[in-house]
């Protein structure tokens, strides 16, 4: 968890963790005034979840989720 965080915070992107629910956990990366949430039960399926929704966005704000994903795959 650490690790995403030093690894986000890096690149100038904010991580913000909270609990959905039980078994869910919520991610937020923010950056600028751009944002992506996140809805996971298992983080190992972040940097591809994050892959997609770098998909979704443009600019600098894609190429710095694409960074970011690749970093913690």
């Amino acid at each position: 968890m650490n690790n995403l965080i030093n690894k986000a915070v890096s690149l100038g992107i904010e991580v913000t963790i909270s609990d959905f629910d039980d078994l869910r956990r919520q991610y937020c990366f923010s950056w600028k005034d751009r944002s992506v949430y996140v809805v996971l039960s298992n983080e190992k399926k972040l940097a591809d979840r994050l892959k997609l929704e770098a998909e979704d966005s443009d600019g600098e704000f894609k190429v710095k989720l694409m960074q970011l994903a690749n970093e913690i795959e």
